[in-house]
């Protein structure tokens, strides 16, 4: 009987620390974009210890993703992911479409295209081009 009610308060204790552990990585969970261009999702925990290492590549991301008005968050120990905006507007087949802006650091193909002839005239016609891809934008308007 006393195994049995041991056995069972085991059981409970450690359901009850997984569903802790589980909400606490769903509470810290971010996505972003590292500083290579690529989609990350890390947990900013804040129980985490880190050295004092500095990375300067990564200081630097994270100084430039906070200056572009984006929210810098660690992901790990001396590395950071940036949380961009998303932004709303027509793409060049006139639809309605959502994306956050591509990093400054992902290197594109100079030819010029029609996506680039779209995100122009979008300018021109007083909209904000976002480019979502390499040649792929979409017209944003303020409000």
């Amino acid at each position: 009987m006393i195994k049995t009610i041991a056995l069972m308060a085991l059981v409970l204790f450690t359901v009850s620390c997984e569903e802790q552990i589980t909400n606490k990585y769903l509470e810290y969970k971010v996505q972003g974009v590292d500083r290579h261009g690529n989609n990350r999702v890390c947990f900013n925990d804040p129980d985490i210890m880190c050295s004092a290492l500095y990375n300067e590549p990564e200081e630097e991301f994270a100084q430039s993703c906070s200056d572009s008005g984006n929210k810098v968050h660690p992901c790990g120990c001396n590395e950071y992911i940036c949380e961009q905006k998303v932004f709303k507007g027509y793409d060049i087949n006139g639809e309605v479409r959502s994306c956050a802006e591509m990093s400054a650091s992902v290197a594109c193909t100079a030819e010029f295209t029609d996506g680039d002839q779209y995100a122009r005239d979008c300018e021109a016609e007083g909209g904000t081009p976002i480019q979502c891809g390499c040649h792929d934008y979409i017209c944003h308007y303020p409000g």
